[in-house]
């Protein structure tokens, strides 16, 4: 089981059975043998507001983490789009990671958080001597598109600010959110595994920034929690390294033979859709063949049919240029007889 059934982050598979989704996500790890839930020691009413303060932070800092990794195009481009082809097979990688972020695409528009201007460097153009002598410059054409740009990334941060202010209050100076848990709640892993992803060194930092220099507290909760959950380097999920290539020659075969072999083997998948790409490049180079083969033959059977006409049509000339020329002979044989006849008569 892999992203392409699934078609949603996150997602958990464990062995035949597959959850997507955070919420069912720990539902089903808490049912799992030797697994305490995180909000074990809280009270009902405790475990009713983080429940609560749960669907908040997937709502509102869920979709700041999405318009941060799908919307921004040098995000997207930069990183998002070149991690999900990594990990995912052919393929796959060709075309799921475009659909995962057209289907966070209705998300973003009904939160108004897809249409937000990138961030563009201003092109600065040295004043002209009117300007220097006047201290005038000209209004530049793309200032007021400039101004839209400056004005849409600001209400986003301010959106995001009011989010961050409320737990930045919430959690004050504890450790984590409940005052009386040594360990962190279902609330804490979920605003850290936010906080985490809003503060990656991307192409486009438009929330990195705001957190380094308003929120360094829940930046320290973050990381506070992830050494929690992952103590040592040996506590860390296994992962598959895999380089792969996102270019366009990638999908020819040929391109293969001049690529440096990896240290991992390719995968029975990869083998088969090797097989197949270099088979359907063989039909197509068949096909083609036998389409230039009738095209040829085409164009002989052609090219005799016209030299027949053209002889034919030269042949029926030279009948009619015969017919004319005993015509005319005719004719004047026939004016001869008649001055014969008329010189008789004379005499």
């Amino acid at each position: 089981m892999s992203l392409q059934v699934v078609g949603q982050l996150p997602y958990l598979t464990h062995g035949l059975h597959t959850e997507s989704g955070l919420l069912a996500i720990q539902k089903f790890v808490e049912k799992l043998d030797g697994v305490v839930s995180p909000d074990a020691g809280l009270s009902g009413v405790e475990r009713a507001q983080n429940i609560a303060r749960v669907a908040h932070v997937e709502s509102e800092l869920g979709d700041l983490v999405a318009h941060c990794l799908f919307c921004l195009r040098a995000n997207w481009y930069g990183y998002t789009r070149k991690t999900l082809v990594s990990e995912l097979p052919v393929p796959q990688r060709y075309y799921l990671p475009d659909r995962l972020r057209l289907s966070y695409k209705p998300r973003l528009l009904a939160a108004e958080l897809w249409d937000v201007p990138e961030i563009e460097e201003e092109d600065v153009k040295a004043p002209t001597g009117f300007q220097r002598l006047t201290g005038k410059r000209r209004r530049d054409k793309n200032s007021k598109g400039k101004f839209k740009s400056i004005y849409a990334r600001e209400k986003v941060l301010e959106r995001a600010q009011a989010i961050l202010d409320v737990y930045s209050k919430l959690l004050g100076t504890k450790r984590f959110f409940h005052p009386d848990s040594e360990r962190p709640s279902s609330l804490d892993i979920i605003f850290a595994s936010h906080i985490q992803l809003l503060q990656l060194p991307l192409s486009d930092p438009l929330f990195q920034t705001l957190l380094t220099e308003r929120y360094p507290t829940l930046i320290t909760h973050a990381n506070l929690v992830h050494s929690t959950a992952f103590p040592t380097p040996e506590s860390f999920p296994p992962l598959a390294e895999r380089v792969t290539s996102t270019s366009i020659l990638s999908l020819f075969p040929v391109s293969r033979i001049f690529q440096k072999k990896t240290a991992h083997p390719p995968t029975p998948e990869e083998r088969k859709f090797a097989l197949m790409r270099w088979g359907f490049f063989g039909a197509a180079v068949g096909a083609f063949g036998l389409y230039m083969h009738a095209i040829g033959l085409f164009a002989v059977v052609a090219n005799t049919y016209n030299s027949l006409r053209v002889v034919k049509s030269v042949d029926s000339e030279h009948e009619d240029e015969e017919e004319d020329e005993d015509e005319i002979v005719e004719h004047e044989l026939e004016e001869e007889v008649d001055e014969d006849d008329s010189v008789g008569r004379e005499e």
